[in-house]
């Protein structure tokens, strides 16, 4: 799990043993998780696979999820990378919702203004403000499937608010700051 150097220092030792009992706390859930979702959940939404290079996969998703890092999910189309990102959400013990963004399936000109809102009088349309994606996530997971096909000025703007949890509506001033964890999902397998 992780190593200590000498010489040792209790509270050190304390806070590895306490971060390594939750981690193997939460791969023991994701795996109970995986048996539940087998029983109570319809085959198109159920994670199956008892190889043990699936046992990786859900001890993986039990160490992510118990984390609140941002996580890059890669496969080809059809693998089941948004079932691995609700099993990480449903691990995660967010309390907020999962909200999902198909980046592909959405004008880049539009695309800021899902994600982040508008204030009103940002465009012709705007006639009320409106909270984005990423307020209407909050406390919870949202998922960027198919990040990949997004412009690069998305991409540079998903940055900022990585880096910083902060963000601005569109034609806003105020900033916002946001609880939101990000699972991105890309069918670009990167080396």
């Amino acid at each position: 799990f992780d190593y200590v150097i000498k010489p040792l220092e209790m509270d050190q030792m304390k806070r590895l043993l306490r971060e390594a009992l939750r981690t193997r706390q939460a791969m023991q859930r994701t795996v109970a998780l995986e048996t539940e979702m087998e029983s109570s959940t319809t085959d198109a939404d159920r994670i199956v696979g008892r190889h043990t290079s699936m046992q990786e996969v859900y001890k993986l998703i039990g160490r992510v999820a118990s984390s609140d890092a941002t996580v890059l999910i890669q496969g080809e189309s059809g693998t089941g990378k948004e079932l691995l990102a609700r099993a990480i959400h449903l691990e995660s013990g967010r309390e907020g919702p999962m909200v999902v963004l198909h980046c592909g399936s959405i004008t880049e000109s539009l695309i800021e203004i899902e994600l982040f809102g508008n204030e009103k009088g940002a465009f012709t349309d705007a006639e009320t403000e409106r909270p984005g994606l990423i307020e209407n996530a909050s406390a919870g997971t949202l998922l960027l499937d198919a990040v990949d096909e997004s412009s690069p000025a998305l991409q540079a703007s998903l940055l900022r608010f990585l880096e910083s949890g902060v963000y601005r509506r569109v034609a806003g001033e105020e900033e916002r700051v946001a609880d939101v964890r990000i699972v991105a999902c890309s069918a670009v397998i990167g080396e």
